[in-house]
């Protein structure tokens, strides 16, 4: 699943990624978060929509699992998107990612609590 672009040369991560890449149709999160291959971490406000921008050591990776966490760790928690894309994503991806990670953190924990809920 490779990542995308905008025109500013930032990369869509967290739930901006997915919500995008698995076509939700969900209400906006309330911030949008991006990978920016220069300049410091920021918080910008466009369009009455707050923009998390990242340096480039903050990129979680391009599978959903890592997608995830990092929605979860930096926008918090979104149900619905969670609902959303839990219907469309294969459960055992998830599994897969929960296991590989042992559930030695709360974030993860989180997207195994959601995914079985």
């Amino acid at each position: 699943m490779p990542a995308e672009r905008d025109e500013e040369h930032l990369l869509k991560v967290g739930y901006t990624y997915l919500i995008e890449f698995y076509d939700l149709e969900v209400f906006p999160h309330y911030c949008k978060s991006f990978i920016s291959e220069k300049g410091p971490r920021r918080t910008e406000e466009r369009d009455g929509t707050v923009w998390n921008i990242f340096p480039s050591g903050y990129f979680p990776g391009e599978s959903t699992g890592e997608q995830l966490e990092f929605a979860l760790k930096y926008e918090g928690v979104n149900l619905q998107v969670l609902a959303f894309l839990f219907e469309k994503v294969d459960p055992d991806e998830i599994c897969e990612f929960v296991k590989k990670k042992n559930l030695q953190g709360n974030i993860h924990g989180k997207s195994g609590f959601y995914m079985s809920s």
